[in-house]
């Protein structure tokens, strides 16, 4: 899936031996893996897929509720098996549905400025009000979920976070909001500041159709996973869980004399680029990729 997320660091990712770029096409990882659950029953009854690109559609400065452009592909998918209502047969669904696709825009339709009227909807939301309700016995709870899940196979999309490290789904590239010019290459910044450098998604400046447009571009992706899924998994599921306290772990490392010493880890600190922040939401105080002798403590 080329066109639905960038290193939003790409000099950053310059500075890896060149050794090491050599073996990648791309300076992030564009692939997307799907399974595909299939019940014996009710046929196709969900999905799970990969990919990697942040939930950062949406800026810093929103203040409602919103699942971003993961969110989004997630909706737009469970619409779509819906709408198809996908065949019990484990076969693949027609490629021709994607042609007759009429998925509605969420937001963009029911509030046609969202981002003029935020104020507007802080106060719709807030005069909501819990309606109560009782207490069930966990049982009771399990017992009437799997009835109604026995009774209509509700199908489930989940769009899931992978190796999303730099990747930024503001696709356009970051820009100077006073100038409208690119930010400096090696150190994000717009005349040697951080806090004017935004990325752009491909809907600006509307973010919440920069949502949207990710949001559609991960589920088409998806759905042709789905339709086009053969391999079936085998075995067990089964998971690996543990903690590690990364303040006390002994390393192995080279001395300058082609020895070995083993060393330990220490507390963690915050460094420069945290400071920094990233394009799709810039740090303050004149931090920057890199360092500022400035802020240099001895």
């Amino acid at each position: 899936l080329l066109d639905a997320g960038v290193n939003r660091s790409p000099s950053g990712y310059l500075n890896n031996p060149a050794e090491e770029r050599s073996k990648y096409r791309y300076n992030v990882d564009k692939e997307m893996t799907l399974v595909k659950f299939v019940d014996d029953e009710f046929g196709p009854v969900g999905s799970f897929n990969w990919f990697a690109t942040h939930g950062t559609s949406m800026s810093r400065t929103n203040s409602l509720i919103s699942g971003d452009n993961k969110g989004a592909a997630a909706r737009f998918m469970e619409d779509w098996a819906e709408q198809n209502g996908l065949p019990k047969q484990t076969g693949h669904a027609n490629s021709d549905d994607f042609g007759s696709l009429h998925l509605p825009r969420r937001v963009s339709t029911i509030i046609p400025e969202p981002d003029e009227i935020t104020d507007d909807l802080m106060q719709l939301a807030s005069s909501y009000k819990a309606s109560g309700g009782r207490i069930l016995a966990s049982s009771n709870i399990t017992r009437r979920i799997r009835n109604t899940q026995k009774n209509n196979a509700k199908f489930v999309s989940a769009f899931c976070q992978s190796n999303c490290g730099d990747v930024s789904p503001n696709v356009l590239g970051a820009f100077c909001i006073d100038t409208n010019l690119p930010c400096d290459f090696n150190h994000s910044t717009c005349n040697g500041k951080n806090e004017l450098c935004y990325g752009r998604g491909p809907g600006y400046p509307n973010e919440f159709e920069s949502t949207r447009i990710i949001g559609n571009r991960q589920f088409l992706k998806a759905a042709d996973l789905f339709n086009s899924a053969s391999e079936e998994l085998q075995g067990k599921v089964d998971y690996r869980h543990t903690y590690l306290d990364f303040s006390q772990l002994e390393v192995s490392v080279s001395t300058s004399t082609g020895g070995q010493q083993v060393v330990k880890t220490c507390p963690a600190a915050m460094g420069f680029s945290f400071a920094a922040g990233t394009t799709d939401g810039p740090g303050a105080f004149d931090f920057k990729q890199g360092d500022d002798k400035v802020w240099y403590i001895s």
